[in-house]
């Protein structure tokens, strides 16, 4: 899941939401994406790059620059072969780092992902903050 730019060459940043699947089940699955397009919010678009060791989970978290903004959407990408590999959580949060108690709306979300292969596996989370 992550915000991707269409054909427009950036005239309007990250237009659209775009959202993948990989089925190691076999068994067919259903899934849905949702995407609400506000015109009266300026978002602010952030991404952090990490890597997950062979057999191991990690995760990643990032925070919205300012408390004056909240985590309007948040998603990642694992890249690679899946190969058993996945996103095992993703969810906005609070950053009480930031001097504010633990209140909302969030500023803040952790992807996690388990990698039981053997290869290291990169992996980005995709954070939009605005002004809600």
């Amino acid at each position: 899941m992550r915000p991707f730019d269409d054909s427009d060459d950036g005239a309007r940043p990250d237009d659209g939401w775009q959202v993948r699947a990989t089925n190691l089940a076999g068994a067919d699955k259903l899934y849905q994406a949702w995407a609400f397009c506000r015109a009266d919010i300026k978002p602010r678009y952030l991404d952090d790059a990490s890597t997950v060791n062979a057999g191991d989970v990690d995760f990643a978290s990032l925070s919205c620059p300012t408390q004056s903004r909240s985590v309007a959407g948040v998603g990642g990408e694992l890249r690679g072969d899946p190969d058993g590999r996945r996103i095992s959580g993703i969810a906005p949060a609070d950053d009480t780092s930031q001097g504010e108690p633990d209140t909302f709306p969030d500023d803040r979300a952790f992807i996690e992902v388990d990698n039981p292969t053997a290869s290291e596996a990169s992996f980005t989370i995709n954070l939009i903050c605005a002004r809600l």
